[in-house]
């Protein structure tokens, strides 16, 4: 086993909404420098890394595949020792599935691309089924933000079960080839707090339903659970999530996307009306991420996500930050395997969600981009510089020891695979 517990990871932004021609690993132009892009992460001395796979590119006709640039880069990654978390759908759905993830049998055809994919490659051992699936659902089907633009809470759960279904059935078939595969859930880390009693009654329950699809697919949401009714009377039949029960998924990593925005606070504005805004009192991520990870048995945990756009030293000064929380949570017990700065390179239109197509640079990643003439140039920034410094050092002095051995025996069993 190894003795390594802990790494420093980042990976490329690949959100992808096809509806309406968005892909953002076309626009940050890594489809054309990805064996530069993988390159630059070799030499900063990453070796594990969260990478997106083009749902919608390599699967753009019902059970017909084209695996021709992701056999070359995923070649690359291997070759140069980094060990990939692979996102099989990050966002977008081909265009051929009616209705994205509302599409009646969207689990089964997930669970079709997730066979594929094992077979082509079974040297894959870590998989994302699905990045930040509650986010993907709730944007997608209650508030409109994203494909399929529906509203409202009867939408809303049944894209819950319908993601969550996709993260069984994609699992399922993953391991029938490779038994072993490592399943790791990023979603967002967040809370919702209240302010002075303001709708108090709605922040424990928003705080409660941020574990829904967690709960979900490893198979926890019974009678007894406090969104069952919420589920059953807006549509989804007891039935449906019995099934869960039978089909569980079982959980290795668990993934928190946390950012300055994570925690919520609802509070009261001059008219009584409601506000929801970015917290002024929060928790941190040490706590959230005990929170989580005690609520899964002690599973281990990594920040599987974040970033701050702006001067980059403000981008240091937050992993710095993080980094500290991050030692606050392992000297408490709490297993967490890494820190992800996500991305590597800056991002493209997210400043609009790629809801539209402006190809502005969002400058927020650990390579800025700047165009020169129509190629996107990377340079390196601080945080490459501060990447090297943290891996050079034993993790002993950088995010500490995992206080608990037990948990500390669970993270390191975890992580063995990386690199093998």
């Amino acid at each position: 086993m190894s003795s390594t517990d802990f790494y420093w990871m980042t990976g490329f932004e690949c959100s992808a909404f096809p509806h309406i021609g968005a892909d953002e690993l076309a626009e940050t132009q890594h489809y054309r420098w990805w064996a530069s892009d993988i390159e630059r992460l070799r030499e900063a001395g990453i070796t594990l890394i969260r990478y997106g796979i083009p749902w919608h590119r390599v699967n753009p006709r019902p059970h017909e595949y084209d695996w021709t640039w992701t056999d070359q880069a995923l070649d690359l990654l291997q070759a140069v020792g980094i060990t990939p978390i692979v996102d099989l759908y990050h966002y977008g759905t081909p265009l051929w599935i009616d209705g994205g993830l509302m599409n009646p049998i969207f689990g089964e055809m997930q669970g079709w691309y997730a066979k594929a994919f094992a077979q082509r490659y079974p040297h894959i051992r870590y998989y994302t089924p699905t990045n930040e699936p509650y986010i993907c659902a709730a944007f997608g089907a209650e508030f409109a933000i994203w494909y399929p633009f529906l509203r409202g809470q009867k939408n809303a759960v049944r894209s819950f079960k319908n993601v969550a279904e996709g993260i069984c059935r994609a699992m399922r078939a993953i391991r029938a080839i490779r038994p072993d595969a490592i399943l790791m859930i990023p979603d967002t880390c967040e809370y919702y707090h209240s302010v002075e009693g303001a709708f108090a009654e709605e922040a424990a329950w928003r705080s409660e339903r941020r574990f829904l699809v967690h709960d979900l697919y490893q198979g926890l949401v019974t009678r007894d659970h406090p969104l069952w009714a919420y589920m059953v009377e807006n549509g989804v039949a007891e039935w449906e999530l019995e099934w869960f029960h039978r089909n569980a998924a079982q959980l290795d990593l668990l993934g928190l996307d946390y950012y300055k925005h994570s925690e919520h606070q609802l509070r009261r504005g001059p008219n009584g009306e409601r506000l929801d805004e970015t917290a002024e009192q929060q928790f941190g991520f040490a706590e959230l991420a005990r929170q989580y990870s005690t609520r899964y048995n002690g599973v281990p945990v990594l920040l599987a996500e974040t970033n701050v756009g702006g001067p980059v030293e403000e981008r240091v000064a937050w992993a710095d930050t993080l980094v500290g929380e991050i030692r606050q949570a392992r000297a408490a017990g709490t297993p967490v395997a890494a820190f992800t700065y996500f991305g590597a390179i800056d991002h493209v239109d997210w400043d609009t969600a790629l809801r539209e197509r402006n190809l502005n640079i969002n400058p927020c990643g650990m390579w800025a981009l700047s165009w020169a003439g129509d190629k996107l140039v990377r340079t390196p920034t601080a945080l490459v510089d501060w990447y090297r410094r943290h891996i050079a050092l034993p993790a002993a002095e950088t995010v500490g020891e995992v206080s608990d051995p037990v948990a500390a025996d669970r993270l390191r069993a975890v992580l063995a695979p990386v690199g093998q």
